[in-house]
């Protein structure tokens, strides 16, 4: 596979991926940001925590976790790699679930102040991605299109 990707594959890349890998893109960055600049602070479920704080309850470590695997997702969505798409269908729960453990073996605040309103909101991402890569064409063909 090709690492070269032209600005013209990029415009094949269907709307709805193109708009997930924008996103994970826009969301590590500014994540990576509020874990690193000092004087940031960071909102979790209404609790807003300053920078020192994140970093001694570890909500830190949760984002330096997800920032990784949210770019991966990004990078795997625009050169078509297919392991990617189980991935976007958990998404959501991936993203979640660094913050969870850590509420859960350290006392950090929880991420979710309902875990049924997660789950359903989990559950609604996951019954979309799955429609969607099940009945678009286009989603399909993406991901098993081979480059030159």
């Amino acid at each position: 596979m090709k690492l070269k990707v032209t600005i013209a594959e990029l415009g094949n890349i269907p709307r709805p991926l193109g708009l997930v890998a924008v996103a994970s893109i826009f969301l590590s960055v500014v994540l990576l940001l509020t874990a690193v600049i000092p004087g940031a602070g960071f909102n979790l479920a209404g609790t807003f925590m300053s920078h020192e704080a994140m970093w001694a309850s570890g909500e830190a470590i949760a984002i330096l976790v997800s920032v990784p695997l949210m770019v991966a997702v990004s990078i795997g969505i625009v050169l078509r790699c297919g392991w990617v798409r189980p991935l976007l269908i958990v998404l959501p729960v991936l993203q979640y679930l660094p913050f969870q453990v850590l509420h859960w073996l350290f006392g950090a605040p929880n991420p979710t102040p309902s875990l049924l309103q997660y789950a359903l909101g989990c559950g609604s991402w996951t019954a979309i991605a799955l429609v969607y890569f099940s009945v678009s064409v286009r989603a399909k063909g993406y991901f098993q299109s081979v480059r030159a």
